[in-house]
């Protein structure tokens, strides 16, 4: 059984503060702020810089500081608030009962289509959406049928939508996608190779840039707080950082902010030091606003003692994660690298320096987007930024095709991995079609990995053991051991200099596992587990292993505590069943099989008789 896994660090909320914002002050191992300030009292005075993250101008940077909520910048920006809802981070994830309704059923929209056995089928009905699934017997009859309300919705709908359920604090994605481009329903990316049906859990990562800030539950895969989010679609703050010292500055109860710096950078010329700006901050730290996002890395790891929504804007993105590229050229083609690599491969990028340097913002408007009829115009204005010297060697006429687009001859959709979507090349190609230069690029090393922007610094060697065996998780069994084998030293090292490192202990585990080292591999399992019993990933790879080595006891403790802990998933009661036919409970077995079966009633897998113990494979997963 192949797993991938991401770790999640909690997050601490501590409660109100003034001007009604939230807090969220709990760093793990990192050293902690003092007592929070009430910005909204006429004693304003911002603790010290922590000295655990990087110096920066901008005073919001600083854990303390509060988040406003978009309704806290609405009554001083209200054009750009009006402007940036409609663009895709400003709807980037909806309630479905308040979402506009772009989707189309019946007709041509292939709202009810089949998929091997199984018939899926889109309903909507006033704000209510249902997602249906059924499966069709040889004769055609119905076998079994699983419908789900739709809480949430996706994407802005720029290129698709995809939908999430929600029961009893529990998120999964229905198996359904709406394709804006070719208008019509499919399955969701990924599931014709494996569908899930609606048993997919959406864990913190999945939803860190669709959703403003998530709320998860300590330990848990895909299971949240009773509020679940703050702020559904991407919001102000996500690029400009915490809002509460700014609107207390605008309600003129904010000192002097050159008495705040207290160990920050000088100001210099910025204007407002009390909430960041992209537009004022050094090339990379303004790319970083745009790659916590946009970045297509490999691997992506939590920094030890982080959170993904630690991250300040105007501070380094590589203090909170670090993103690792893959060393082999194995993806250069423009379809699969993502837009960042291609940009950075781009000679735009490459040729342009200092303040003028290229990058996101230089040719996208974060605040919104222009009208259809105006695209080709407000790009070609962009380009003609840099270019207004060296106009385009086509005349007029030749040009006007093609609307006079610099797009559609140096930046041309491609075809992308996914069904039904395409992706626009960001190597701007000064000849269309030229050979690419990404996977020119691409640097063949003795690891797999490199960090993405060959940043060092402490955990760096404990980092790319994580991603090793994350992407061991991914990769062809035939590189599976191989990984394990490069990561098995770097984590060694890293739980012996924090013996509390919980993703650290965890892939040091499954590399264990992944070599072979079975006996050693539950052991390991089996300490983390009484260190730390809320463990859900862990649980469920220590319950696999077990059974995979025999250990029935041990299968059937920790199986029935991952029913307990998270009783939505099909899988697990699965495989407390399977640890029940090892101990010999054959009505233990069939009640936990039944109640997969009522999770997942289209399930093969649970309409099986259980294992025979002595036939079942001892595979390496």
């Amino acid at each position: 059984m192949r797993l991938s896994w991401a770790i999640w660090g909690g997050i601490g909320l501590l409660g109100l503060m003034g001007l009604g914002t939230l807090i969220w002050t709990n760093f793990g191992n990192r050293p902690q702020p003092g007592p929070a300030t009430n910005f909204a009292s006429a004693n304003v005075v911002v603790p010290a810089h922590p000295g655990w993250i990087s110096d920066s101008p901008f005073l919001n940077v600083r854990p303390e500081v509060g988040f406003v909520g978009d309704e806290g910048c609405a009554s001083c920006h209200a054009s750009i608030m009006d402007s940036f809802r409609n663009h895709p981070m400003g709807r980037s994830m909806a309630d479905v009962r308040s979402s506009s309704r772009m989707e189309q059923f019946g007709g041509a929209s292939q709202s009810r289509f089949s998929s091997g056995a199984f018939v899926f089928e889109a309903e909507a009905t006033g704000e209510k959406m249902v997602h249906r699934e059924t499966l069709l017997g040889p004769d055609g009859n119905q076998v079994a049928e699983l419908a789900r309300d739709i809480r949430w919705v996706v994407g802005s709908g720029s290129r698709g939508r995809s939908y999430l359920t929600q029961k009893d604090g529990f998120l999964f994605q229905s198996p359904l996608t709406w394709y804006v481009e070719s208008k019509k329903w499919d399955l969701a990316p990924q599931y014709e190779k494996a569908n899930l049906h609606f048993g997919r859990p959406i864990t913190p990562e999945c939803l860190f840039c669709h959703c403003n800030k998530a709320e998860p539950v300590a330990g848990s895969v895909n299971r949240y707080s009773a509020r679940v989010f703050h702020g559904e679609a991407i919001g102000c703050e996500r690029c400009h950082g915490p809002g509460q010292l700014h609107v207390a500055k605008q309600a003129n109860i904010l000192p002097d902010t050159a008495k705040l710096a207290q160990g920050n950078k000088p100001f210099g010329k910025l204007a407002d030091p009390t909430i960041a700006n992209p537009r004022h901050m050094d090339p990379s730290l303004r790319e970083d606003v745009c790659f916590q996002c946009h970045l297509q890395s490999a691997e992506r790891v939590v920094r030890r003692g982080r959170d993904r929504f630690d991250y300040r804007p105007g501070l380094p993105l590589s203090e909170f994660v670090r993103d690792f590229i893959r060393t082999q050229a194995d993806e250069g083609q423009p379809q699969f690298v993502g837009v960042v690599p291609q940009m950075l491969a781009s000679r735009c990028y490459q040729k342009s320096e200092s303040d003028a340097k290229l990058g996101c913002i230089s040719c996208h408007d974060p605040h919104g987007l222009p009208p259809e009829e105006n695209k080709a115009e407000f790009y070609r204005g962009r380009c003609l930024n840099c270019h207004q010297k060296q106009p385009c060697r086509l005349d007029l006429e030749q040009r006007k095709p093609k609307q006079d687009n610099c797009v559609t001859c140096h930046m041309p959709s491609t075809p992308s991995k996914f069904p039904h979507l395409s992706v626009t090349d960001h190597r701007v190609l000064r000849t269309p079609g030229s050979p690419s230069v990404v996977a020119s690029r691409d640097l063949k090393g003795p690891l797999p990995l490199k960090p993405f922007r060959g940043e060092t610094g402490s955990d760096q060697e404990r980092d790319l053991g994580i991603a090793l065996v994350a992407q061991a998780d991914k990769r062809p069994v035939a590189e599976t051991e191989n990984l394990a084998r490069l990561a098995m030293p770097l984590l060694k090292a890293a739980v012996v200099a924090d013996p509390n490192d919980v993703p650290a202990l965890h892939a040091r585990a499954k590399a264990l596992w992944y070599l072979g080292q079975k006996v050693e591999g539950v052991e390991a399992f089996d300490a983390l587990l009484r260190r730390f019993p809320e463990e859900e990933y862990s649980l469920h790879n220590a319950a696999v292993l077990a059974l995979q080595m025999g250990d029935g006891p041990r299968a059937l403790a920790w199986s029935s505590r991952l029913v307990k802990m998270n009783p939505l998933r099909w899988e697990y009661y699965k495989i407390l069943s399977d640890a029940m036919t090892f101990i010999g409970d054959k009505k233990g077995s069939e009640a936990a099989l039944q109640g997969a079966l009522n999770l997942y009633p289209a399930g093969y897998l649970g309409r099986q008789p259980p294992p025979n113990p002595a036939s079942t494979p001892r595979t390496k997963r």
